[in-house]
């Protein structure tokens, strides 16, 4: 591996719900990706890590009975600006919560040229339909706090 410094943004996305289950909302500790981004630390790069629902839990959108809570995806993308990192990772636990993934990486893709990997558990068991749904780069099967650090070495070399 280079250097180079590498910085690293791990994305815990937004949570979608159906309309009138609001209440039942409950906001997880990142717990992956804080061990993912202890494991890199430790290894000296620079990582940051962006909990999109715990960081505006009170920003809701409802569309066609859904509603959206956390950051807003143009907030995302101005945090993103300004961490200006060389990998992103997004992790998703759940299925029902992958609409949220593609759209996020998505808009990440329409905006900067950074690689994108996925992971958690929703990736890990139907990683062939994220990597169909999405514009992602790479997808981490199973635990990924040393999995993470050894693709990112990998990449770089």
């Amino acid at each position: 591996m280079n250097n180079r410094k590498l910085k690293i943004l791990l994305i815990s996305p937004t949570w979608s719900i159906p309309s009138g289950y609001e209440d039942r909302i409950r906001i997880p500790y990142p717990v992956g990706l804080i061990q993912i981004a202890a494991v890199l630390e430790q290894k000296g790069m620079t990582v940051k890590i962006i909990d999109a629902l715990a960081e505006n839990w009170k920003n809701k959108k409802e569309r066609e009975g859904i509603i959206t809570i956390g950051l807003d995806d143009d907030e995302l993308v101005k945090r993103i600006k300004e961490l200006n990192p060389d990998y992103i990772g997004i992790g998703l636990l759940f299925t029902s919560q992958r609409d949220n993934l593609i759209r996020i990486s998505k808009r990440i893709k329409q905006e900067f040229d950074i690689p994108l990997i996925a992971g958690g558990v929703d990736p890990s068991i139907e990683f062939e339909e994220c990597l169909n749904s999405c514009p992602i780069d790479y997808i981490v099967v199973g635990e990924a706090d040393f999995s993470f650090l050894e693709l990112i070495i990998a990449i770089e070399n």
